[in-house]
């Protein structure tokens, strides 16, 4: 199991930051879970995001954290791993 965590707070993090989500999953096995990280005032940047991992095959959880933190959790989806 290998699961892998992008964190997009970083300045200029959001900068292309599909192809880097595209390079992450690449590299995750059928039960691994992919996590990436935003600050919540940057989360209406990603929307495309979601469309992104359900094109590659992925089920999402979107999350929130008390310190502003913003996240999607991702797994490929059961009929991906079957």
């Amino acid at each position: 199991m290998s699961d892998i965590t992008l964190d997009l707070r970083i300045p200029g993090g959001l900068a292309n930051y599909q192809d880097r989500v595209l390079e992450s999953i690449q590299r995750l096995g059928l039960d691994d879970q992919f996590t990436v990280v935003v600050d919540r005032r940057d989360a209406h940047q990603i929307d495309d995001l979601f469309d992104l991992l359900t094109r590659e095959g992925f089920d999402y959880q979107p999350r929130t954290t008390a310190d502003g933190g913003y996240y999607i959790v991702a797994k490929r989806s059961a009929a991906r791993r079957r």
